[in-house]
C-alpha cells in the first residue's frame, strides 16, 4: 500500500474471483488501519465536511507539493505552510478494561 509502509500489501482481484485462503479479513484490515490512524474514504471522512489535511492525506503520500495545479491547491498549500490545521484524525489508545471490537 503506497500510503504507508506499515499498512502492508493489498491485492486486487476481479469481483468474480474466488479467494480460497485470504490473508486477512476486511475486519482485520479495518482494525489495522484504524490503529495506524488511516481513514477509509467516505466511511471515516464525512463527504463535503472534511478537509484532506485533517485526515492525514499529506502524511499518506496523497499530496504532491511539487505538482502543478489541482483543485483546492491554494487552500491546501496555504494551510499546510502556515501550519493552521485545527483538527486531525489520530489513533487513540485507551488503557483499562478491554471492550470487544465491532
Amino acid at each position: 500500500d503506497p500510503r504507508l509502509p506499515d499498512l502492508g500489501k493489498r491485492l486486487y482481484f476481479p469481483c468474480h474471483a474466488t479467494i480460497v485462503n485470504p490473508l486477512s479479513s476486511i475486519e482485520d484490515y479495518d482494525r489495522h488501519r484504524i490503529i495506524l490512524g488511516v481513514g477509509d474514504g467516505s466511511r471515516d471522512i464525512p463527504l463535503g465536511k472534511g478537509f484532506i489535511l485533517e485526515h492525514n492525506f499529506n502524511e499518506l503520500n496523497a499530496i504532491d507539493w511539487k505538482k502543478g495545479c489541482y483543485i483546492g491547491q491554494e487552500l491546501i498549500a496555504r494551510t499546510h505552510y502556515r501550519g493552521e490545521i485545527h483538527k486531525r484524525l489520530l489513533p487513540v489508545k485507551i488503557q483499562g478494561p478491554s471492550v470487544p471490537y465491532g
